[in-house]
């Protein structure tokens, strides 16, 4: 026990703070998002989000050389990816959600043909508002549509229930 005064001369008694035995659990969003694409057999995949992470060439670096998964470059949809930040901060932080915004993400996701190099093996909404507005029904050919939150989420519950 140590003691120390306060600003009027009264003493307290402070007490020392002790490190936890056991440190918090650091749950990274990007490893609960890299198993579920496992679990689909992903290995290439649209991410969406906001512009920070839609069009950072280090976070497509580090998806390649970290899970060895595959992010479309998105370089040539700036303007795509604008939108979609748009979206996220102006509309679905505020629950606001417009018929005209869902149909730009559709067609946005649909426009990545199925048959063509660029077809995704999964869809990664990371953003958790994202899945406000869009859901697998919207997404063509049953590719998965992988729901950042609901990943990190359910691993957090997961590990929170086996300890």
């Amino acid at each position: 026990e140590t003691y120390k005064f306060d600003m009027y001369g009264e003493m307290m008694l402070q007490k020392e703070l002790t490190r936890p035995k056991k440190l918090p659990t650091f749950i990274d969003m990007n490893d609960c998002i890299a198993e579920k694409l496992e679990e689909v057999f992903a290995k290439r995949v649209l991410i969406l989000g906001p512009s920070y992470i839609m069009d950072d060439q280090k976070l497509r670096e580090f998806y390649q050389s970290t899970y060895g998964i595959e992010m479309l470059d998105l370089t040539n949809y700036q303007d795509e990816i604008d939108e979609v930040d748009r979206i996220i901060r102006e509309e679905l932080v505020n629950y606001e959600i417009s018929v005209e915004s869902k149909e730009f993400l559709v067609n946005f996701i649909n426009q990545f043909p199925c048959d063509s190099d660029e077809r995704p093996d999964a869809i990664v909404l990371g953003c958790y508002e994202l899945s406000l507005i869009l859901n697998q029904d919207d997404i063509y050919d049953e590719v998965p549509l992988i729901d950042g939150a609901e990943a990190h989420i359910e691993k957090i519950v997961s590990l929170a229930s086996s300890s």
